[in-house]
């Protein structure tokens, strides 16, 4: 896939999501991918996961189908304030497999929360943590 380091900013972004209004200040760099599911085929299952992968969360949880519904990992995501379908479209997968959505409160406590992403992403993003529990 193609991935796009960013010259002026601070992070790149996939070939799903460049600009193409300001690709000038992108270079371009092949890498190699693969699912988390594939990976885990041949590798240990995580027990947690952080994605913060500019805007392909859905992609991310679509690759890893089976070990968010099998495995049940801890999920920690950042989320955007704005232009955040993608990431709102991996939370509703997420939500699909039973896990609720958790916000880290001001004593650094995991406090489930019915969340309104415009209202409590504090600054540009925020990150979100995503729990499923035993029945």
């Amino acid at each position: 896939m193609d991935f796009y380091d960013n010259l002026i900013g601070r992070s790149g972004i996939s070939s799903l999501f460049l600009p193409s209004s300001n690709s000038s200040q992108f270079r371009k760099i092949k890498v190699k991918i693969s699912t988390l599911d594939q990976y885990c085929f041949n590798h240990r299952k995580p027990n947690f996961i952080k994605i913060d992968v500019e805007g392909a969360e859905k992609q991310v949880i679509e690759g890893g189908f089976e070990i968010f519904k099998n495995t049940n990992p801890i999920v920690v995501m950042e989320i955007w304030k704005n232009n955040n379908k993608n990431h709102l479209e991996a939370v509703k997968i997420l939500q699909t497999f039973g896990y609720k959505i958790h916000l880290i409160n001001e004593d650094g406590e995991l406090e489930q929360k019915t969340v309104n992403f415009n209202q409590d992403i504090k600054g540009e993003t925020d990150n979100f943590v995503f729990l499923k529990y035993s029945k």
